[in-house]
């Protein structure tokens, strides 16, 4: 989850064949620098904001504020195979691919990594809509419902904050073929719904995808490599500065209000909960 950076070691071999399998499901081309199949290689996933390096290159960000830095080939490698821009990705959360020559790479007291080899990422930032009344043009609308916020797996699915900006959420609803996006809506601080929070409303956009009778969920694709379609991120920066504009301080929590039915995608069954993230100063 967003909490953790895992680490698998593989031989260059079953590297190669783990990156085709990744860039089927992800829909990059990813790429290695080294030729020898008998080389080891540390091959690690992590979600990290992408940002502006220091030096003038690009650096990934965890929640924890762990530093992985890309080397420069990779990355004009991976703008050249994708037909992408870095630059465009920035300040979004990403689920990221890298590896690096050996067996054990990082160790407990680390803060930062360096001139790591960039396989693959893809972005798992949504929209966030500044809505002036319900119904307006940019009003976002609730096509499906979700099962359920953060599935109670874990502490680390909970709703969360990745950084002082941004809400982080874990998505689960019943998904069969199509990509489904996501958008918080917020109805201007003068809604205020409860005293103290700030309110965003979770809409759910099925593009079209057939639900019915199916057991197939978000979660269960997350745990086959779809991560985009569990994890999602959502950049709250003008919600808040409205906020702290109108009410002269920060709010004492974000609420986000969902339509979750367990049994079925319908709307009409379907329950509203509000979940509540405490706002406060990340460390």
């Amino acid at each position: 989850c967003v909490h953790k950076i895992h680490k698998l070691i593989v031989t260059m071999k079953h590297l190669k064949l783990m990156m085709a399998a990744l860039a089927m499901m992800m829909g990059l081309t990813m790429t290695s620098c080294f030729d020898d199949e008998d080389s080891y290689e540390t091959v690690i996933t992590s979600i990290a904001k992408l940002k502006q390096g220091l030096a003038g290159g690009y650096e990934f960000v965890t929640t924890e504020g762990f530093v992985i830095i890309p080397d420069a080939a990779s990355v004009s490698k991976m703008e050249s195979n994708n037909k992408i821009k870095m630059e465009d990705y920035l300040n979004e959360v990403c689920y990221v691919i890298y590896s690096v020559e050996g067996k054990d790479p990082i160790k407990k007291e680390d803060t930062s990594i360096k001139d790591v080899t960039l396989e693959g990422f893809t972005s798992l930032s949504q929209t966030v809509e500044i809505v002036s009344e319900k119904g307006a043009a940019n009003d976002s609308i609730n096509k499906a419902a979700i099962i359920s916020l953060g599935k109670d797996i874990n502490e680390h699915t909970k709703p969360s904050l990745f950084d002082q900006s941004t809400v982080f959420l874990c998505i689960d609803y019943f998904m069969v073929n199509k990509q489904h996006s996501f958008t918080l809506v917020n109805y201007g601080v003068d809604e205020l719904v409860e005293e103290g929070v700030l309110t965003l409303y979770l809409r759910h956009n099925n593009n079209g995808d057939s639900m019915q009778n199916t057991t197939s969920t978000a979660y269960y694709w997350a745990n086959q490599g779809y991560v985009w379609s569990f994890y999602h991120a959502f950049d709250i920066t003008r919600p808040l500065m409205d906020y702290q504009l109108k009410y002269g301080k920060k709010p004492e929590a974000i609420g986000i209000v969902t339509m979750e039915n367990l049994n079925s995608p319908s709307l009409e069954q379907a329950k509203e909960f509000t979940h509540y993230i405490e706002y406060k100063e990340k460390k």
